[in-house]
C-alpha cells in the first residue's frame, strides 16, 4: 500500500488491538508485513524506519503538521535511557533497542507538543 500511495499511519486505541504503548504496534505492524511478504511473492516487508515513520509523521500527518521535529511540526516524543551497551551505536540501532526490547521502564522524559509533561 505504500508502493502504491496509499496514507498509512499506525495507531493504538484499544478497540482496534491489544495495547496502547506504540513500540508494541510498531512491532505488530513490522511482524504482519513478514507474513504477507511470505504469502506474496515480491512483497517487501516493512524496514523499522517506514513503520517508525508510519506511526509517527505518517500518523501525526492526519492531525495537520504534527509528530516531527521538522520547523513548523508539533510533536509528542519521549527520551529514553539506554543501556551502557549501546554506547557508541548509531540511533537507529538504539531505536531498535527500544521498539523491541524497551519499556516504559526505560522511559526518561515525555514531551507533548514539545512540553515536558513527566521527567525522569
Amino acid at each position: 500500500m505504500l508502493d502504491a500511495g496509499v496514507s498509512i499511519g499506525l495507531g493504538s486505541d484499544v478497540g482496534g488491538g491489544n495495547t496502547l504503548f506504540m513500540p508494541s504496534v510498531v512491532v505488530s505492524a513490522i511482524q504482519t508485513s513478514k507474513v504477507v511478504a511470505m504469502e506474496h511473492e515480491g512483497e517487501a516487508q516493512l524496514k523499522l524506519s517506514e513503520a517508525f515513520w508510519m506511526a509517527t509523521k505518517a500518523g501525526g500527518s492526519f492531525f495537520g503538521k504534527v509528530g516531527s521535529f521538522e520547523e513548523g511540526f508539533e510533536a509528542d516524543f519521549l527520551t529514553i535511557k539506554t543501556p551502557d551497551y549501546l554506547d557508541g551505536k548509531t540511533c537507529e540501532e538504539r531505536l531498535a533497542w527500544f521498539i523491541y526490547d524497551g519499556g516504559k521502564q526505560d522511559i526518561h522524559d515525555v514531551y507533548v507538543a514539545g512540553s515536558p509533561v513527566v521527567q525522569g
